[in-house]
């Protein structure tokens, strides 16, 4: 199974999504978030689910559970300029993560696989897949780089900051 929280917009690469679970009818595609978009053409597909919206605290319950989370993003100026909150969240949680790429990937480009075509992210899922062996041991060393960014060490910095002056 693999998976995507987030809005459902115009930055969301639907085509690529579709693609994806057409090659890999043997694979459950999760959508979690509102769509702002038309998703029918996902929802076509027999092997995508979406689940609509959720609180954000209870996306961790998901994505930590999915073998893979995705972040299908199209090529555009927005998603150049973007820093999404999600890619540090997929990795809190563990979990592999396939991508498009992006700027913000700079940093965790070692713990991310990149594709830009359906075929590529196709690939690299079906590889993490059989390679579940050194599942436990990359999933701590994805966690470990993000525990130094969490909003308590953030704010733990806000107040060291503040408390200097």
């Amino acid at each position: 199974m693999a998976g995507f929280y987030g809005s459902l917009a115009g930055w969301f690469d639907q085509q690529l999504f579709a693609v994806l679970a057409k090659l890999l009818p043997h694979w459950t595609f999760v959508l979690i978030g509102p769509a702002k978009t038309d998703i029918t053409t996902l929802l076509a597909q027999p092997n995508i689910r979406w689940l609509g919206s959720k609180p954000h605290h209870e996306l961790p319950r998901y994505s930590q559970h999915w073998d893979v989370s995705l972040l299908p993003f199209l090529q555009n100026p927005q998603i150049k300029a973007c820093n999404p909150l999600k890619l540090r969240e997929y990795l809190a949680a563990g979990s592999p993560i396939v991508s498009t790429d992006f700027p913000a990937l700079d940093g965790y480009r070692d713990l991310v696989k990149v594709s830009d075509c359906a075929a590529g992210f196709a690939e690299e899922l079906e590889v993490i897949y059989r390679s579940r062996q050194d599942r436990n041991a990359l999933r701590m060393i994805r966690r470990q780089r993000v525990e130094k960014e969490s909003w308590q060490q953030r704010g733990q910095e806000l107040k060291s900051l503040l408390d200097a002056l």
